[in-house]
């Protein structure tokens, strides 16, 4: 109950429902349960909408309001103002390189919402930039952030033939390959840059839904981005695109971030009077993927009390399901397990499955004396003079593992 009141003043912030918001603080005191502020500004900045909040209230300073709570989320709408300007002025600096290129450059996501819907460079954190390019013009496009100093980031695997069974194992998603991760070398900027964009399905409507790139080409709008100019979507394959991301990549996945569906709001809200619902419609059913989009948007609808241009509503319908507020905003502990973990394989464990001995013996010793890089990473090691003794560490705990492992094995035949 006390956290269902959480996310509920959290949501009404978030829309600038001040009434509501104070209605809820105000019982939560009469139930003897006060509103946790500080626990507030966390779930605040985790869903992305600290800033939004802050603008929301900074000129009415509500009583209801705690101060310390005020003060923070400033401090966040102004941190997220500096990162985002930096953000920018980056990606500025290497469109403009696109630009003279000839590369033409379409911004995803947080990086084109927050040029054309947002409009204030403080209220839409961003933690890395989407750019989609075409096929054939990818190379420039690596090329032009290997000249910034950008390097690819690639996953690194223990030994050499780690690497080849991966590769062996995942050659059936090759397919879904579509993009490429750069970042700085202070790791201050991460960039990905894609050329296809197919969105795989955790709903089970499809086993991927792939999106029809020559008509997003085709209707892109010209955007200026400082000195340099990039495109955006159209607002009706910007929405399709927003809402199969949100629903197949995060939500299916029990990730939700209030952000994500404020994006879908804000982007509904700025385009329903320009909206061609025509185009819209028939391409969210070319997709296969009224289920997911309709779903969205019919939330957003029901929760965010926007009202829909008629031929959408009516295209909706009201079989189509709708989610609570709990499921847009869950408790944090529901959403730890989805956090980036660095969990090694075990590939010891699987080693019965190599054919061959002399794979067998290459991966025991790959595993037992990594690629220094690998260690660095795994282990996240600062001071590389203590690699020796990593190493010895490692030894240790893979002698281990195999003693466990064949005492299975040895049950396991008994």
């Amino acid at each position: 109950m006390k956290y269902k009141k959480i996310n509920s003043l959290i949501f009404n912030l978030t829309l600038g429902r001040i009434d509501e918001a104070e209605s809820i603080v105000k019982s939560a005191e009469r139930e003897g349960m006060p509103i946790d502020w500080e626990a507030l500004v966390d779930l605040a900045a985790y869903h992305g909408v600290a800033s939004i909040i802050y603008k929301n209230i900074k000129d009415i300073k509500p009583r209801f309001v705690d101060n310390s709570f005020l003060s923070e989320i400033e401090s966040y709408y102004y941190g997220i103002a500096g990162k985002n300007t930096n953000y920018f002025a980056e990606m500025d600096k290497i469109l403009l390189t696109l630009n003279d290129s000839g590369v033409d450059t379409i911004l995803l996501k947080g990086a084109a919402l927050g040029e054309t819907v947002y409009n204030n460079i403080a209220l839409r954190p961003i933690e890395d930039i989407d750019l989609l390019v075409k096929r054939f013009d990818f190379p420039a496009a690596k090329a032009a952030f290997k000249r910034w100093g950008y390097d690819v980031h690639e996953k690194i695997f223990p030994s050499r033939i780690h690497k080849e069974i991966e590769m062996e194992r995942h050659k059936p998603f090759e397919k879904y390959e579509s993009e490429l991760h750069f970042f700085d070398k202070k790791n201050r900027f991460f960039f990905d840059i894609h050329w296809n964009l197919l969105i795989v399905c955790e709903s089970g409507i499809a086993e991927a839904i792939q999106l029809n790139m020559d008509k997003i080409w085709q209707r892109i709008k010209e955007i200026s981005t400082g000195e340099a100019y990039a495109y955006t979507m159209s607002d009706e394959d910007n929405l399709i695109y927003l809402c199969l991301h949100l629903r197949e990549r995060h939500f299916e996945k029990a990730r939700s971030r209030l952000i994500w569906w404020y994006d879908v709001y804000m982007l509904l809200k700025q385009s329903l009077n320009t909206l061609d619902c025509a185009y819209f419609l028939n391409t969210v059913s070319e997709y296969g993927a009224e289920k997911s989009v309709f779903s969205i948007i019919k939330t957003v609808k029901t929760l965010f009390g926007i009202e829909l241009p008629k031929e959408i509503d009516d295209a909706i319908g009201d079989d189509i399901e709708t989610f609570e507020l709990n499921k847009l905003i869950p408790e944090p502990t529901d959403q730890i397990k989805y956090q980036r973990v660095f969990v090694e394989r075990d590939y010891l464990a699987e080693i019965k499955n190599i054919k061959g001995i002399t794979k067998k013996i290459r991966i025991l010793i790959g595993d037992i004396f990594p690629d220094s890089r690998y260690m660095v990473s795994y282990y996240r090691i600062e001071n590389k003079a203590l690699l020796p003794l990593y190493y010895l560490i490692r030894f240790k705990n893979v002698l281990i593992k195999g003693l466990k492992a064949a005492n299975q094995l040895i049950k396991n035949n008994q």
